[in-house]
Order: structure tokens, then C-alpha cells, then sequence
């Protein structure tokens, strides 16, 4: 386990926060929290603590390794009580961590911190933590925060409390999303429900269309309870900045300030009354030599400012510390707007010199949208050329990789080709941490772009007219035609959508390359193309309640297997509907060719074209 982030108090060291955070994910991943309170001169005498879990193997995610404060052995089965959060828990694990953080409250409190001074919380698998550490701790704390948390040990929970239960009046604040597909509401509900009966005082609040993330509004309740459990005890540094400006000013008014011909002639008489100013006396200063004032003035002066820069730089160790799935926003930032989700047909590597196809021309139209309008953080992509196992995802983690050429025939300069481009190894384990958070088996992988990415991302983010500056991750489709498994993935992909990131899925809306190999390419459209080109439509753009169900009946359709002879071009249509969650589709374009269809589909609005902008 690597050493806690710690950000110290701006001021003298009063209170301390400690903050767990989830499956998969780093301390860096929530140092945000306490970024955005520095630079809004907030909780000054606070230190905020960001400790990082352990890399161990996830048994649910087929033993792969990766930060987490306990396994997590099977997927929960919420449907049913609160009874089966406590059956195959990995109680080892969790009472290491118990432990740890035991000891970090511990080493406060060795360091002169009152307990009521320390809140610990927690999100997700964090958030579970914090309950059961901060309930069960010996000294009483200032409260306790759990966001997207659960409890754990339910069946030894209460055994686990100090004799006196010191923690019995201590607040309890838990935030949850309704729409959370990896900690379900229910979890929260029946989580608060059996704390306030074995006696805590919970106070749980629901949040509209929030997933399994952290909401603008709930961060704003976070900060108004630790505004009550963790109040600045003294004056800030910036109010003792402005007194010392303010003495500053004062000293240059009584020397070297505007003199009338009047005050000349009165040498300056008003000023030496020590009531003019409210100061004992200001005469002294006004007698020493102009050397000495400048000297004094601008001691004083350099003073504040290094108290003021001294503030600034506090925050400077963490300013750029940024992992995906956990960047907050709250009511001093500006809300980001969530991404919608493209699906674009790629064609094959001959689109990129076809600049008159207009495939082309609605490729790079889409691309300058995305730079300009929707200006995304970085880009999820999955593409038909990367498929995992039937029943593993594998995600990309390299911070760099080389372009594939997985096509032949071509001439030579197509494999000169070029596309520059980053990875994000950050977004990729929080991609990975979601996986498994649904109970979808993942890994972790090096492996270069294929041309269904790195093709059509050509022409939609041209490197000379319209680069693209932000991070490309590639996920692996699963090896299996199971649209519902697709659609399970789009669903868990989902929340990236609230951080600023970009999902784009790739493949064609109708691919058969037999036929039209057989028909030598003629453009004329094969009937089947046309019936199930509509069919799709129709399916993208059913109402989001039934569009699950209406995505299931393309595969079952008669003429199926003639538009995609093999599912991996259609499915990943199905990871962007199940990403879309409540948002509708949207056909953008289309157009058939012999037996091929370039349909281009959009779920969820653009920036502008919502009614208002959405509460995420």
C-alpha cells in the first residue's frame, strides 16, 4: 500500500478529514475535494488525508489485481434483503482495512487533533469502509460521511462496537444516486434503515438521475455538514493578510500619502490624534526618515503577499492530480455537462482517401462538433476489430500504443498511415473498477488501435484541420453475439458519461462483405440492407423503456444474418444504447450501399439542444 495523500492546513492544524475512496480507483482520484476548498479559502485549518488501498486480487473481476480495501467475491443479489451483504464477505480484508484506518485516526489524535475534529468518509467500497470504521471507532469523531456506500458485516456489526458506543451521537451523513446500477438505491436505503435501528442517527439523501458518481448538489451538502462539525476555530490567513495590507496603507497615508498645502501648514496635526485613526499613536511614523518609512512600508506589504502566495502554493501538489470517475463539481465550478454517445459506421481503410464519399464529409462534420461543441475530456471507444473472450472484457492501459493493420489487399502507403494519439492509463482502470463493480469480468491490456478506431477517428479528428488533445482508451467487445451482455456493458460504461468523458462505438450499421464482394461494389442497395437499416433506426429510437427490448429483436430478425452475416459490426450499437441509460436516440445519418449501411446514430442531447441542462 503506498502512503496517504495528504493536503495540510492552510492555517493551524485544528481538524482532519479522511477520505476513502473506491474500488479501483487512488487517492489522487478525490483530491479535488479539497483543490476546490483551498482555492475558495474553505476549511483553512482542515488537513484533508486521501489514503490509497492495497493492490489485491478481485475475485469477482477472475483474480485480477487491483487497488481495493476488500474482494469482492460474488455480485450481491439485490433483490433480495439487506441479509445478503453479509454472506461470502471477505472478512479478512475488511478488518485489515478497519484497521488502517483505525491507526490513521490514531496517528491525529497523537498529533494534538480532538477526535470530534476527525470526520472520516468514504465513495463506493470507500464509503462502506467509513461506515464501519467511523461506527466503530474508541473516540468519538465529528461525523461520518458515506457516499454510494453500504453496509458491511451486518450480521457482526453491532459486536464490533466499543463498549459505551462513543459514536452513538455522532452524525451520519450518506448520499446516493437513484439511478446507481453498481450500489443500488435500495442498498443505501436498507443500509440507513438498519443503522438508525441499531441506533445512529442517519441522514440519507437521494439524488435524481445520479449514478454511480458524485453529484454537484451532494458535494455541496458534504461541505455544508463539515461547515458544522469542523468550523475554522481562528481568523484564516487571508483575513490576517488584509489586516497587515490594511496597516500597510495606513503607514503610507501617514508618510508619503497626498499632502495639501493646508495639511503642509498644519504639519499634518489631524493625524498625529491618535483617535483620527483608532491606533495609539501613528506620530512616531511620521517622523522617521522616507529610508526607513519605504523600508518598513514594503516589509510590511511583502508580508501579506507571502501569506497570500503562501496559501496559492498550498494547493499547487495537488492542482493536476486527476483520475477518471471521480473529478467533482459543486457550487463553486461549473457544472459539466454529461457527453451524449456516438455510434459511427468506419467503413473500411479506403474511406480515409475518399474525401468526395460523403461518409467522409459526415465523419469530419461529427469530428468538429465534438472538438468544439461537446470538447470532451477523453474518448471510450469499442470497436467491431476487438473482441475479448465470451465472457472477459479486456481494456487498454498503456499510456501509448502503435496504430493495427489488420487489413490486406490495400496499397502500401495505407500502412504508412498515421494517427497521433495518447492513452490514459487513469481512465482505463476506472473503466476496469466499473467492470467489476457490475459484476462483469475484466483485465487489463497493451495492445495497439485497430482500424475500426483509428480509421474513422482519421477523418473525425483530422491531426492537421481538427486534432484530437484528449486521451484515447479502447475497450474489447465480448467474444459472443449476447446482445444483452453488450447492453449490460454499455450500462456500466455509463457513468463516465457524468466526468466529461466521450463514448464512441464502431462498427456498421450493415456489413455484409460477401455480397458485396459478389456484386462488385455496386452501390445499388441490396434489400435487406434497406429493411434492416430501418430496423435499426426504429430500435435506437424506440422510447428508452422498451429500447432494450426492441435492440433484442434485430438479432432475432429473418433477415439478420444477411446484414451481418456475424454480429461484431451491430454490437457495438448495443454498448451505446445500454450507455445512453434514460436518453433517447437519434439517427444522425445514413446512407446504403449495395450491402452496406453507414448509419451514424447519437444518444443523449448535444450541448444547446437539452431544454435545460441536466442535474448529474
Amino acid at each position: 500500500m503506498s502512503a496517504p495523500l495528504a493536503v495540510p492546513a492552510m492555517n493551524r492544524h485544528t481538524a482532519t478529514v479522511i477520505f476513502l475512496h473506491g474500488l479501483g480507483d487512488q487517492g489522487a482520484g478525490w483530491i479535488d475535494l479539497a483543490v476546490n476548498w483551498r482555492r475558495r479559502q474553505k476549511f483553512t485549518e482542515t488537513k484533508f488525508i486521501f489514503p490509497n488501498a492495497p493492490s489485491i486480487p478481485i475475485t469477482l473481476n477472475g483474480g485480477m489485481r487491483m487497488p481495493g480495501w476488500y474482494d469482492i467475491v460474488r455480485a450481491r443479489n439485490t433483490t433480495k434483503a439487506i441479509d445478503d451483504f453479509s454472506t461470502e464477505e471477505d472478512e479478512a480484508g475488511i478488518m485489515r482495512s478497519r484497521t488502517t484506518v483505525h491507526r490513521l485516526i490514531d496517528a491525529e489524535i497523537a498529533a494534538g487533533i480532538s477526535s470530534e475534529r476527525i470526520i472520516i468518509g468514504g465513495f463506493s467500497q470507500g464509503g462502506a469502509m467509513s461506515l464501519l470504521s467511523g461506527a466503530t471507532c474508541e473516540h468519538k469523531l465529528g461525523g461520518i460521511v458515506a457516499l454510494s456506500g453500504y453496509m458491511l458485516l451486518k450480521n457482526k456489526f453491532k459486536d464490533l462496537v466499543p463498549e459505551g458506543n462513543p459514536n452513538k451521537d455522532t452524525d451520519i451523513f450518506m448520499g446516493h444516486g437513484d439511478q446507481d446500477p453498481l450500489v443500488l438505491t435500495e442498498w443505501g436505503r436498507m443500509t440507513a434503515a438498519k443503522m438508525s435501528e441499531l441506533g445512529w442517527k442517519v441522514d440519507l439523501k437521494i439524488y435524481p438521475g445520479l449514478k454511480h458518481s458524485a453529484a454537484p448538489k451532494e458535494i455541496d451538502d458534504f461541505e455544508d455538514y463539515l461547515h458544522v462539525w469542523i468550523p475554522d476555530l481562528e481568523e484564516g490567513p487571508a483575513h490576517l493578510a488584509t489586516i497587515i495590507l490594511t496597516a500597510a496603507w495606513l503607514l503610507y497615508r501617514c508618510r508619503i500619502g497626498p499632502r495639501s498645502t493646508a495639511m503642509r501648514r498644519n504639519k499634518l496635526d489631524h493625524l498625529r490624534d491618535p483617535g483620527a485613526l483608532g491606533i495609539a499613536n501613528c506620530g512616531g511614523a511620521m517622523f522617521l526618515s522616507r529610508t526607513y518609512f519605504l523600508s518598513a512600508f514594503f516589509t510590511v506589504t511583502g508580508l501579506a503577499l507571502a501569506i497570500i502566495f503562501r496559501n496559492l502554493w498550498a494547493v499547487v501538489p495537488a492542482v493536476g492530480v486527476k483520475q477518471f470517475g471521480s473529478t467533482l463539481k459543486s457550487r463553486s465550478m461549473s457544472t459539466a455537462t454529461r457527453t451524449p454517445v456516438y455510434f459511427v459506421s468506419h467503413g473500411g481503410p479506403n474511406i480515409m482517401y475518399e474525401t468526395s464519399h460523403p461518409a467522409y464529409s459526415q465523419l469530419a462534420s461529427l469530428g468538429r462538433k465534438i472538438t468544439t461543441t461537446i470538447k470532451p475530456k477523453a474518448v471510450l471507444v469499442l470497436s467491431a476489430h476487438w473482441e475479448g473472450t465470451a465472457t472477459t472484457i479486456s481494456v487498454n492501459t498503456a499510456p501509448s500504443t502503435p496504430l493495427i493493420y489488420d487489413f490486406g489487399g490495400f496499397p502500401s502507403h495505407y500502412y504508412r498511415a498515421a494517427f497521433p494519439h495518447t492513452g490514459s492509463p487513469q481512465l482505463a482502470h476506472s473503466a476496469l473498477r466499473l467492470l467489476t463493480e457490475a459484476g462483469i469480468s475484466a483485465q487489463p491490456a497493451t495492445r495497439g488501435l485497430d482500424h475500426g478506431v483509428w480509421v474513422p477517428f482519421s477523418i473525425l479528428f483530422n491531426p492537421d484541420t481538427n486534432p484530437l488533445s484528449v486521451p484515447i482508451v479502447q475497450l474489447s467487445l465480448f467474444g459472443s453475439d449476447s446482445g444483452d451482455a453488450h447492453y449490460a456493458l454499455g450500462e456500466a460504461l455509463a457513468p463516465l458519461r457524468d466526468e466529461g468523458v466521450l463514448i464512441i462505438v464502431s462498427g456498421q450499421a450493415v456489413h455484409n462483405l460477401r455480397d458485396f464482394f459478389s456484386s462488385r461494389g455496386s452501390p445499388t442497395p441490396l434489400n435487406y440492407a434497406v429493411a434492416f437499416d430501418e430496423a435499426l433506426k426504429g430500435a435506437v429510437e424506440a422510447d428508452p423503456s422498451v429500447r432494450k427490448e426492441k435492440m433484442g429483436e434485430l438479432l432475432k430478425r429473418g433477415d439478420a444474418r444477411k446484414a451481418h452475416p456475424s454480429f461484431e459490426h451491430l454490437l457495438p450499437v448495443f454498448v451505446g444504447a445500454g450507455a445512453a441509460g434514460k436518453d433517447k436516440g437519434v439517427r444522425l445519418w445514413t446512407l446504403c450501399e449495395g450491402s452496406i449501411s453507414w448509419g451514424m446514430f447519437r444518444f443523449g442531447d448535444e450541448p444547446g439542444e437539452s431544454a435545460g441542462e441536466k442535474d448529474v
